[in-house]
């Protein structure tokens, strides 16, 4: 038997790390119309983006926009933007719970009772 100073002496198969997996960002041009309620000026927006893998590619949206000016454009971005164009003002989780309460945060902001 012989001392080995530097490496492995192990004889299995090398270990490979693979790098996690990314969850691909939705396609803003990529997406399906699923529901919405409008309250005012104060749109909830629930919609798929088929190549987006986490929630399955739902999302719940809330705008500040009427549903004609939102789902006329070829693409809806799901993130937070500063740069002028379209952007949610309030996002939620993709649940029956996170509609619901998409839906009421429509429902105070156009009634005046949740103010910025």
């Amino acid at each position: 038997m012989g001392l080995k100073l530097f490496g492995s002496s192990c004889s299995c198969e090398p270990r490979i790390s693979l790098p996690p997996r990314t969850l691909p960002n939705p396609d803003p041009k990529n997406w399906v119309f699923l529901d919405h309620r409008q309250m005012g000026n104060y749109l909830a927006l629930k919609l798929h983006y088929p190549d987006c893998t986490n929630f399955e590619g739902d999302k719940i949206l809330v705008f500040e926009a009427q549903l004609k000016d939102v789902i006329t454009r070829q693409a809806i971005d799901p993130h937070f933007c500063d740069n002028g164009h379209l952007s949610p003002i309030a996002r939620f989780e993709p649940t029956q719970e996170g509609w619901d309460d998409a839906v009421s945060y429509c429902q105070f902001k156009h009634k005046g009772e949740y103010n910025d």
